[in-house]
């Protein structure tokens, strides 16, 4: 009798835990069927193609009502073969990817969304609104570009592949310049180190997996078919440990025990810097080389060898010292190739008024200031800016990957946001102090030098590109 009053409860309490999780399951999946059809509606409509014309047109839903769609003006770029996507409204306006022949573009044209990320967010109107015309503002042809919010905005922005180390397949380039133009690049900065097949001299300190000569055509043709300005980089003062880590080369090191700095004012080391000069400026010649960066950063050893001592001797001091070379290297360049020259500031960013004009550094180059910090006004304060005010036009250098630390194998977005913003309210600052202030150009470096480990990979670092793009456009 007391086990059949017991079991009897206890059937009555299984019977009713049944109940209850039925019902929760169906509300469970009642829910979700609502949710699949809001998720459907958020996600932005796929890249479609349009007709021969070229012209914009309104989408139609599954269901077959019309998409509101504003048409987007199509502006023909200076070849005249399609359209630019940096002279078009919006950041996702226009996508295209690169046909069989050399010069044409096919146009995709999209459902334009809102930002980069690819999500329509048509609910938060006012807000979305706002972000669009300052990005619209960017690219209006007037100089100073300044958005809505009145922020400056970079007329150039150029994204830095470092190829020492954790080089990119030809292939994977031209998938990564169609991503570029995507979030609104307007060119690159190859820094090709010991992956470029230099011949003669140099051959011997070539990278064993390095590109062919064709494997370099190909990817200088994909990003002038993405319509990216191109600037080859060439290290011709410090970070040249790819070179002076050689047995054949290690005479011409400034100090002995170190193989970063070159004994710039020897003449077999001068042969050794004009002929990779050389061999770069050839091949991006024919596809247009309107800027020249000879690097000239971190150059810490400076005034030891015989040569140099000598030549410190004739200058007066070290910083003359490196002020005759960089403006010598510059001149070369600029003169043999009729193109503008860039450097790093770091070398000569200190120097007197009256030895910049006296080394014409003004005339034969434009600085880059560069600087990978959070914090800017204490890295880049106004006296430095001051300092460099007798260049008329400069440059500014942020990071997307690559100065977080030299060993890390994950992105860290905030601090690279963090660092474009700090960069846009400097640029905004100081703009009025230059005749020009040229563009911004986002340093992803693959190495601290030639001998560290590898930092986070491209891949990896992507996503942090693209939010660091997005907010250098809509700060």
């Amino acid at each position: 009798m007391v086990l059949r009053f017991v079991r009897k409860p206890r059937g009555g309490c299984l019977k009713l835990l049944y109940i209850a999780g039925f019902t929760c399951l169906f509300f469970f999946l009642s829910s979700q069927l609502k949710n699949s059809q809001s998720f459907a509606k958020a996600i932005a409509a796929p890249f479609e193609k349009v007709n021969e014309s070229k012209e914009y047109s309104n989408h139609e839903h599954q269901n077959g009502a019309q998409r509101e769609q504003a048409p987007l003006p199509i502006i023909k770029n200076e070849d005249g073969d399609g359209v630019d996507p940096d002279r078009v409204d919006g950041p996702d306006a226009v996508a295209y990817k690169a046909d069989q022949e050399q010069d044409q573009l096919p146009v995709v044209h999209a459902i334009a969304p809102n930002d980069v990320f690819g999500k329509q967010q048509q609910q938060q109107q006012p807000q979305n609104n706002a972000r669009v015309d300052a990005r619209a503002d960017s690219d209006d042809g007037s100089y100073p570009h300044l958005n809505t919010n009145g922020k400056f905005i970079p007329t150039r922005r150029i994204i830095h592949l470092d190829l020492k180390g954790g080089a990119y397949k030809p292939e994977f380039l031209a998938e990564l310049f169609y991503f570029f133009n995507r979030i609104r690049a307007t060119g690159v900065l190859i820094e090709w180190e010991d992956m470029f097949p230099y011949t003669g001299n140099l051959s011997e300190a070539v990278n064993d997996n390095a590109y062919s000569m064709e494997n370099v055509e190909y990817i200088l043709k994909e990003a002038k078919r993405h319509h990216l300005e191109v600037i080859p980089l060439v290290q011709t003062f410090g970070h040249l440990e790819w070179i002076l880590k050689l047995e054949k080369f290690a005479h011409l090191r400034e100090d002995s025990r170190f193989p970063q700095v070159i004994c710039f004012p020897e003449p077999e080391a001068w042969q050794l810097i004009t002929a990779m000069i050389d061999q770069v400026a050839a091949v991006h010649k024919k596809y247009g080389m309107p800027f020249f960066h000879m690097g000239g950063d971190e150059a810490f050893q400076v005034g030891v060898c015989n040569a140099s001592l000598m030549e410190m001797g004739r200058q007066g001091s070290r910083d003359r010292l490196m002020l005759w070379h960089i403006s010598r290297t510059a001149r070369y360049i600029k003169t043999t190739y009729s193109t503008t020259v860039l450097a790093w500031h770091d070398m000569f960013g200190h120097a007197m008024d009256f030895d910049l004009a006296a080394y014409h550094m003004t005339e034969v180059l434009e600085p880059v200031l560069w600087s990978y910090a959070e914090d800017l006004d204490l890295y880049l304060p106004k006296s430095t800016w001051l300092s460099l005010k007798p260049f008329r036009r400069v440059w500014g250098s942020s990071a997307w990957k690559g100065a977080d630390g030299p060993a890390r194998f994950n992105s860290n977005p905030i601090h690279y946001i963090r660092n474009h913003e700090a960069w846009i309210e400097q640029l905004t600052r100081n703009y009025n102090e230059f005749d020009v202030l040229q563009g911004l150009i986002l340093a992803g470096w693959s190495r601290y030098d030639h001998f560290a480990i590898l930092c986070e990979l491209a891949p990896v670092a992507l996503p942090t590109l693209a939010m660091s793009m997005e907010t250098m456009l809509v700060c």
